[in-house]
């Protein structure tokens, strides 16, 4: 890994908040990059030759999923020109079960690559990153027995990583209040994909409890009466190079958005828990079948 890469990425608590779901592998991957970098030598025990393509397999890997993902892009890149990074589509992605099926099949892909390196021919560090990205690689690919469990909202979901993403946006530009506006403006469909897979999942008879249920039409009632993005965005814009009418603007644009948009998107939310049937497990999901190996694999991954 070349240390200009370095030097731009950066990881931290924001990445834990929003994986919501479980193939953000540009996530794990620089968690587990930056830490070997730091923790471990580079002793040249092996072949030099395929030392340096791995390197570049991992310059090129950083690459792809920054350029794939816009959230990853914002919150790790602080200049993208600088490393020949180009910025992704301003999207909050997908959370249709098709997207999660591509994700593992593009997992499947990725450990078939991983594992064309000789790993006795790396060095010490990049041993342990290639044993970390196996390990996470297999991992995403388990995720494929547990697609029943996918459920979108809940405690510590996508309901509640959204307001997080927004509340937390980093604005260094104009560019970047644009860009907070348009996903603001993608909101709804990306809600409206999440409510379609929670409609999915009831029909196969994976309902969540009732307990789970009122918490997310809590939570979703409670941003519906809530002003706090519109107060983050506001306070964040306040010292930047605009002058009053373009803050203004900027802050009339943002309350349509969420007015028009996200608070009936988290509306639909309310509405949809409300009209699921009743689940026939009222306790803990590890009731459902295979909800203790579901469990299981979340304590390891």
């Amino acid at each position: 890994m070349q240390l200009t890469m370095r030097k731009y990425l950066m990881y931290n608590e924001y990445n834990k908040k929003r994986c919501t779901k479980i193939m953000k592998r540009i996530i794990q991957y620089l968690l587990i990059i930056s830490m070997c970098f730091t923790l471990f030598g580079c002793e040249n025990t092996g072949d030099l030759e395929v030392q340096e393509k791995f390197d570049a397999y991992l310059d090129e890997l950083i690459k792809e999923e920054l350029e794939s993902d816009y959230l990853s892009y914002h919150y790790m890149i602080v200049d993208g020109n600088h490393l020949d990074i180009h910025k992704p589509e301003v999207s909050l992605g997908s959370l249709t079960l098709n997207s999660t099926l591509e994700s593992i099949e593009s997992s499947k892909e990725e450990l078939k690559e991983l594992q064309t390196f000789n790993l006795k021919e790396l060095t010490t560090s990049q041993q342990e990153i290639y044993t970390l990205l196996e390990i996470q690689l297999k991992e995403n690919i388990e995720y494929e027995k547990y697609l029943n469990f996918d459920y979108c909202f809940g405690e510590n979901q996508v309901n509640d990583h959204l307001i997080t993403n927004f509340t937390e946006y980093r604005f260094d530009d104009e560019e970047d209040i644009l860009d907070f506006i348009t996903l603001l403006e993608d909101s709804g469909r990306y809600i409206d994909e999440g409510i379609q897979r929670t409609f999915e999942l009831s029909k196969s008879g994976f309902i969540q409890n009732e307990l789970i249920k009122q918490t997310v039409i809590e939570s979703c009632e409670k941003f519906i009466q809530s002003e706090e993005i519109e107060r983050n965005f506001n306070e964040q814009i306040k010292n930047m190079n605009l002058s009053i009418n373009e803050i203004k603007e900027y802050e009339k644009q943002v309350k349509n958005a969420v007015d028009t948009i996200m608070q009936p998107a988290y509306q639909r939310i309310v509405d949809c828990y409300k009209g699921l049937p009743t689940s026939k497990y009222q306790g803990s999901l590890s009731e459902m079948k295979g909800g203790k190996e579901y469990f299981e694999y979340l304590l390891r991954v």
